[in-house]
């Protein structure tokens, strides 16, 4: 679908291809009357301004993406919203207003009965580059572990999904001086990569 490849380009850092692939899905989603994708693909796009620095363009599709989810009332929508304001609020440097942000969607997905395991673990990812970004380390840290400790929870130790959160938890605990730890989250990524995907795409 417009919106898988929306999501497949803007992990790829394929900023403007993904740009355009959301706006196909939203096309797509307003001929469909498929307000959920409709509310995706704005927030997704929203994410992907704000990482170009184009703060108001980031804030304004969030506006619509808004919209929508009033409507729908998505529990895991209304975070994943709670969380790109502060990834927003984070590239202005309004490190009061992300935090708190960010704050509003670790109480919610803590508190969620809809969402599943790996949908509260990515959130929580999500969150850990938002307070890393902040310099928020410690607290960087902790949503990385508890992203880590939900994945562990449903596919084991040695899933592939546990790639990323080690490799990224790496960063917050070298930036707060404890490399020894950093060194082994990291090793432990690239044991888990070169298991699941093999050295050559380690």
């Amino acid at each position: 679908t417009h919106f898988a490849r929306c999501k497949i380009l803007r992990d790829a850092r394929q900023r403007d291809e993904s740009l355009s692939a959301c706006m196909q899905a939203i096309t797509a989603a307003l001929s469909g009357n498929d307000d959920l994708t409709l509310a995706r693909a704005f927030t997704v796009r929203a994410g992907i301004f704000g990482g170009l620095g184009q703060i108001e363009s980031g804030r304004q599709e969030l506006l619509y993406a808004e919209a929508v989810t009033v409507r729908l009332g998505d529990e895991a929508l209304k975070i994943q919203l709670m969380m790109t304001r502060a990834w927003l609020d984070a590239r202005e440097d309004r490190v009061e207003s992300a935090v708190a942000w960010a704050d509003r969607a670790i109480a919610a997905a803590d508190k969620s009965q809809r969402m599943t395991p790996l949908d509260k673990a990515a959130a929580y990812q999500n969150l850990g580059v938002i307070f890393g970004m902040l310099e928020h380390h410690d607290r960087s840290i902790t949503a990385f572990r508890r992203a880590i400790e939900l994945i562990e929870r449903v596919q084991g130790p040695d899933s592939g999904e546990l790639v990323e959160p080690l490799s990224t938890l790496a960063i917050p605990l070298a930036r707060w001086g404890r490399l020894d730890e950093a060194l082994k989250s990291y090793q432990r990524a690239l044991r888990i990569a070169e298991q699941v995907y093999g050295a050559e795409h380690a």
